[in-house]
């Protein structure tokens, strides 16, 4: 899931006004869709990857 910033467009929507900004997911139909007719522009996308979690080690065999 990553999160993009979007921008109303010069295209009258009433889901975003010309210039409001919002972060939303990436993955969201609604929000797909805007972008795809003209509604909305995208300002900023992150992308989405997560940094991988750390490798676990064993316990020492001489831990108490």
């Amino acid at each position: 899931m990553a999160k993009i910033t979007i921008e109303g467009s010069i295209m009258p929507s009433a889901y975003l006004a010309r210039g409001e900004r919002a972060e939303v997911r990436s993955d969201d139909p609604t929000v797909e869709f805007l972008i795809a007719q003209g509604y909305v522009n995208v300002v900023d996308e992150e992308t989405g990857q997560l940094e991988a979690p750390p490798v676990p080690t064993a316990p020492n065999r001489n831990a108490s």
